[in-house]
């Protein structure tokens, strides 16, 4: 079960199920286009009126200035706390999308070869729904508390830093939790791929079996072997996005193209990531 041929297979196959599943990946795509251009219109008339006819936004392109945000919070405050609502509803609703989508993609890739349409797509979302956003609620939930206890942590010393010769030792404890974090974020990305293969795999109605043996399977030598693959596979994606964004700084035309098909290959990197632990799961099931 762990032998490398076979992680790599669930990788290949992955990829083979999402590349015959485009016309659910364009469905997809221009569904995330529409729910864009909705919200982020309004978003985008503010950040424009607010950094109309200043260099606040130079400022803010050549290097963060806190200062920056306060003035822009100072003077422009009825703008943003009229928009607060909409920033909120937007992050919502691409949230429920976000998780129809997911019961989708492994309901998708848990039918293929035999079934890999549209339909199974939307039953699927449907289907899996409540369960997913269960499962997701656990996850944002995990993650939040790592991240104040991992950020909080640096700043638990005893020691003034205004009063230290140099700030080493803080800087030390704050990669040093950044580190753990982006460790934590490998694991729990795991566990929650792990989480969704078994909801769809056991079809129980209460998840609380379900991600309870997440917790044993994401600590599999296979799962860890795959979930590394996909992160270098990620890594290479992005990579290969921002030498090509270098590559065309002049020109915005080409520099749009190049965005929107990154974020194609998104959507496909995703339904090909949980379309591997599914077949990992399936070869699991069959030996």
């Amino acid at each position: 079960m762990n032998k490398p041929s076979a992680i790599i297979e669930s990788l290949k196959s992955g990829w083979t199920m999402a590349v015959h599943a485009w016309p659910i990946l364009t469905i997809v795509y221009f569904i995330n286009l529409i729910i864009a251009v909705v919200f982020l219109g309004p978003i985008s008339n503010l950040l424009s009126s607010v950094f109309e006819n200043n260099s606040m936004a130079a400022q803010l392109v050549s290097g963060f200035d806190y200062t920056i945000i306060i003035d822009v919070i100072n003077n422009h405050k009825e703008a943003v706390l009229l928009n607060l609502p909409l920033i909120g509803s937007s992050i919502f609703v691409y949230l429920l999308w976000s998780v129809f989508v997911a019961g989708g993609l492994v309901n998708v890739a848990y039918k293929y070869p035999e079934e890999c349409g549209i339909v199974d797509f939307w039953s699927g979302g449907a289907y899996y729904f409540w369960r997913f956003i269960r499962l997701t609620a656990y996850v944002i939930l995990a993650i939040t508390l790592f991240a104040s206890a991992a950020f909080i942590w640096p700043n638990l010393s005893s020691l003034n830093v205004l009063e230290m010769d140099n700030e080493s030792f803080v800087l030390v404890k704050f990669y040093t939790s950044f580190a753990i974090f982006l460790l934590f974020i490998f694991l729990v990305t795991i566990y929650r791929d792990v989480s969704k293969v078994n909801i769809v795999n056991s079809d129980n109605t209460y998840i609380n079996e379900d991600t309870t043996a997440a917790f044993r399977n994401s600590l599999d030598l296979s799962n860890l072997s795959l979930g590394l693959l996909n992160v270098f596979v990620a890594v290479v994606i992005g990579a290969m996005y921002y030498l090509m964004k270098s590559l065309l700084n002049d020109s915005w035309f080409a520099l749009l193209i190049v965005s929107q098909v990154y974020l194609v290959i998104r959507f496909v990197y995703k339904l090909a990531r949980i379309g591997s632990f599914v077949q990992l799961r399936k070869t699991r099931n069959n030996s």
